[in-house]
């Protein structure tokens, strides 16, 4: 049986960069591109076919919306996704005298720090965790706007009908129905 394989993923907007190094920490492929999609996974996992998927283990930076899809994708496929604080990253990535910032260092800083174990990996909810908490993102944010929205309309009532402003300690959008009466 082969050993473990450790996968970098610098997650980006379009194409994300991706080191592969084996558990001496040494290159397997020259670091190479994938789109952040399912398309883009089953082109890693491709390349890595002589590998089975228990083998294989990924780890990307928690520091955009992107790696959100990109871990599901991996579970899908029963890959263990690591998700990585991007100032461990950082910090590995200077320990290991890198001075300058790119793609594929990073890709190959988060190989080498997920290779080495040197990490603290981050807590990722199940999927229907995540996704009533986007529900809940999303609820508040349109109890947000509704505010507003209310507020905008009071202040274009009070300047239009100055008459308004004597009522308007009567809630205008409570149970009275004050707006429907005016």
């Amino acid at each position: 049986m082969k050993e473990q394989i450790y996968v970098g993923i610098d997650l980006a907007k379009g194409d994300s960069k991706v080191a592969v190094v084996d558990d001496s920490g040494e290159a397997i492929f020259k670091p190479f591109n994938i789109t952040n999609s399912k398309e883009g996974i089953r082109k890693l996992l491709s390349k890595l076919s002589s590998y089975k998927t228990g083998q294989i283990v990924c780890g990307m930076e928690v520091s955009s919306n992107y790696w959100e899809n990109m871990c599901s994708y991996l579970k899908e496929k029963d890959v263990t996704p690591i998700l990585l604080n991007p100032y461990q990253v950082k910090k590995y990535r200077q320990a290991m005298g890198f001075k300058i910032k790119t793609d594929p260092i990073d890709a190959i800083a988060i190989a080498g720090l997920i290779c080495g174990r040197k990490y603290e990996s981050l807590y990722i909810s199940d999927d229907s965790m995540m996704e009533l908490r986007e529900l809940v993102r999303i609820k508040y944010s349109f109890q947000r706007r509704v505010k507003d929205l209310k507020k905008s309309v009071l202040s274009l009532l009070q300047s239009i009908y100055r008459d308004f402003i004597k009522i308007s300690h009567i809630a205008p959008y409570g149970k009275s129905k004050c707006l429907k009466a005016c």
